[in-house]
């Protein structure tokens, strides 16, 4: 698998028909997916622009090149990207060996949302690297009767698997990818960024009123869509685990599926996280796109009234992009994280 976390510029061949996004390691990547043009930009810490131009990595500086224009900051960059590396529509092929995440009978219990299995514990001094050697919990949610793997990374305790869950409150909406209920057995739902936050305040008032076109300015910990006893990860707790697992520069690669990404993008899923190229839905079109190729994963973390960050994993990388400008009225996917 080529690095394209260390490659800058783009050839375009077969199904490819937008710019690399590049990441080695600043968390304020973007890829606005509804627009067209495949800009990076630099941006410093007072000021954003953008160009259409594609973000150079060396050993000792960025350099963002475009026969347009040149964004470049001097300090610590955000690079910015209008599509990461977007497979043309009309060839995308959905991989056949996709994982299939579990839905399976369930234990119930009337006195809590969760039931969680004691049978995953791990030391936060020694990481487990092997995933012949990883051991898992599980949790069950009582609201559906799911059941859902878990995983100790560290300090943290992550769903395995991405949620399944149906919600759906006036226009906080999820869906199964193109409708498909398989596709929700295989990688759980998409959700707007509203849905994810639990806009509806049915579990709990700490992200309501949060939605596109809206500044909520979320604090603390945001149970959102996830069962009781765990919550939708802010922006920080995500980078708490790619740390975890060596960095940004070599999360995607560790955390991947050892199947189910298309041209041969698997990871080692070294954590036993198992991250699925799940797609998404692109509300501005009302469409479902790149399943076998991407998966963008939400976090609590708003970044204005119209975007909010999200960790974008692709089949072309061995990093991990955290997004700072996808926008609210997508679907992506929800890994629920264990409260403290």
């Amino acid at each position: 698998m080529n690095n394209i976390c260390k490659i800058a510029g783009l050839a375009f061949s077969l199904v490819l028909s937008a710019g690399f996004v590049a990441c080695d390691g600043d968390s304020g990547t973007s890829a606005k997916d509804d627009e067209s043009s495949s800009s990076i930009v630099d941006e410093s810490s007072s000021s954003k622009s953008s160009s259409s131009s594609i973000a150079t990595n060396s050993s000792s500086s960025r350099n963002a090149k475009s026969s347009s224009s040149v964004s470049s900051s001097s300090s610590s960059d955000k690079v910015a990207s209008s599509s990461s590396v977007i497979p043309n529509s009309s060839s995308v092929e959905e991989s056949s060996s996709s994982v299939a995440a579990s839905s399976s009978s369930a234990k119930s219990s009337s006195s809590s949302d969760v039931i969680l299995s004691s049978s995953s514990e791990e030391s936060s001094s020694s990481i487990v690297s092997s995933s012949s050697a990883i051991s898992y919990g599980s949790l069950t949610d009582l609201r559906d009767n799911q059941v859902y793997k878990t995983v100790t990374i560290g300090t943290q305790t992550w769903m395995a698997e991405n949620l399944n869950y149906a919600y759906n409150e006036g226009s906080a909406k999820s869906y199964c990818y193109n409708n498909s209920a398989d596709s929700c057995a295989k990688y759980g739902r998409l959700y707007l960024w509203s849905a994810a936050m639990d806009s509806a305040a049915v579990f709990s008032a700490a992200g309501k009123g949060c939605g596109y076109g809206k500044t909520c300015s979320p604090s603390g910990t945001i149970r959102g869509v996830c069962p009781e006893g765990w919550h939708l990860p802010s922006d920080g707790e995500w980078e708490t685990l790619f740390e975890a697992v060596g960095g940004k520069d070599v999360a995607g690669i560790k955390l991947k599926s050892t199947s189910g990404w298309n041209y041969s993008g698997n990871g080692t899923d070294s954590f036993g996280f198992s991250v699925l190229p799940a797609g998404s839905y692109f509300g501005n079109n009302d469409d479902f796109l790149y399943v076998g190729y991407y998966v963008h994963f939400w976090s609590s973390t708003e970044n204005d009234s119209n975007y909010a960050y999200n960790m974008y994993f692709g089949y072309d990388r061995e990093c991990v992009n955290v997004l700072f400008d996808s926008n609210k009225y997508n679907g992506f996917s929800v890994r629920c994280l264990r409260n403290d």
